[in-house]
């Protein structure tokens, strides 16, 4: 829904709901003998599997208010239930605040922006509930939450019409809630449970530049990042990770839109 709010100013406010089914099926077995053709394992049918529907519904709304065409505020709140989440942590909110300043000066235009948001990524699938096999066992984690990112990041753009533009933007996050795999106990059998810990800050800086020279076009990004462990939690030991070190082995994607 858009509607002018007076000579000078505008908003708009948009609202909804997505949901999805997703199914999630799973065939391993940790004594096999080969990895081709036909798998034999020893002992004879020592396989486990599971099937399940992860099921995901969000709602959403959005305003955005512009003044003179050169200001704009924005401000987002989504809800998120999603079958992977432990059963008693209830619905997360998710936040957004944007300010973005554009102008024009002569054949160039100017936008200054910020933002401010928080995101999630969603448990596995079976990560909250429990399972047992003759080797194991695995606790369920009725409080799994999704690991989650929130922060902020800032920046420029300059237009050049179609020759030439410059893109810069900086930003600082903290992720946090991250899941990791610990054993819990060693008797009557190996016990396991996933279990949010740790907290990683990610800042960095990222340039985009282009460049149109007739009909060639020239492109060039250029992306800085630094991810450091702040907390590992309780179980530090188990972890294996220490504070202060690079978090390894992970993609850490900034969440919040702009």
């Amino acid at each position: 829904m858009t509607a002018p709010l007076g000579s000078q100013v505008g908003g708009s406010v948009i609202a909804g709901v997505d949901h999805y089914d997703q199914e999630a099926t799973s065939f391993s077995t940790s004594q096999a003998l080969s990895t081709e053709g036909t798998v034999e394992t020893s002992p004879p049918g020592s396989f486990s599997n599971s099937r399940s529907t992860i099921t995901n519904t969000g709602y959403f709304a959005q305003a955005q208010l512009g003044l003179h065409e050169t200001l704009f505020l924005t401000a987002g709140l989504r809800a998120e239930e999603n079958s992977t989440f432990g059963a008693s942590l209830g619905t997360p909110l998710l936040p957004r605040l944007g300010l973005s300043l554009v102008h024009p000066f002569g054949q160039m235009t100017v936008k200054v922006r910020g933002s401010w948001g928080r995101a999630i990524r969603a448990p596995l699938p079976g990560q909250a509930f429990g399972s047992s096999s003759a080797t194991q066992i695995n606790l369920a984690n009725p409080k799994l939450a999704p690991e989650q990112q929130r922060g902020w990041d800032a920046g420029f753009d300059l237009d050049f019409g179609t020759q030439a533009s410059l893109s810069v933007t900086g930003y600082d996050q903290t992720a946090k809630d991250l899941i990791v795999y610990l054993q819990v106990a060693d008797t009557p059998l190996p016990t396991y449970q996933f279990q949010n810990l740790g907290r990683v800050s990610n800042r960095g800086i990222e340039v985009e530049g282009r460049l149109a020279v007739r009909a060639v076009q020239l492109k060039a990004q250029y992306g800085y990042v630094r991810s450091r462990i702040e907390d590992v939690g309780p179980n530090a030991a188990s972890t294996g990770l220490t504070v202060g070190t690079s978090r390894q082995g992970r993609r850490d994607t900034r969440p919040v839109q702009r």
